[in-house]
């Protein structure tokens, strides 16, 4: 699942890794309850995770490699012929859409169909056609 960058913010709290309301969050497929986040060895507490998150996404490294991210994801990488080239394609059924959904001629494939992408994810749409810029990058 992918992380909204309010996640990496200390300032505006880190409670939704702590199930502070108690909130009923269902339970694994090994049958324990989903609760707090499990945080790594290296985490002391929920800040410290956060801080140590934020700081390795905004190191030279990320910034280096987050177009080439982007064009994986969401660019000229993510479909055709240059995914296949960067090895990035995914089982057919991670490229349908809503509008393939409707098309499909029964309620068995469209469940099917569903229980794929909520098990497995679905690709996001193409949102750039060329190689995303570097940083500090002159874009004409």
């Amino acid at each position: 699942k992918e992380l909204i960058p309010e996640f990496y913010d200390t300032n505006s709290g880190f409670d939704f890794l702590i199930n502070a309301r108690g909130l009923n969050l269902g339970i694994t497929q090994n049958g324990d309850r989903v609760h707090d986040i499990k945080l790594p060895p290296w985490a002391r507490s929920a800040r410290d995770f956060i801080k140590k998150n934020r700081k390795a996404l905004e190191s030279d490294i990320c910034t280096k490699k987050l177009p080439k991210w982007i064009d994986l994801i969401f660019g000229e990488k993510s479909r055709g012929e240059k995914a296949k080239e960067a090895f990035n394609l995914f089982h057919r059924m991670a490229y349908l859409g809503p509008a393939d959904l409707e098309l499909m001629g029964s309620d068995e494939e469209r469940s099917s169909s569903e229980l794929q992408a909520t098990e497995f994810g679905i690709v996001p749409d193409q949102l750039f056609c060329l190689a995303h810029p570097l940083k500090n990058e002159n874009v004409s």
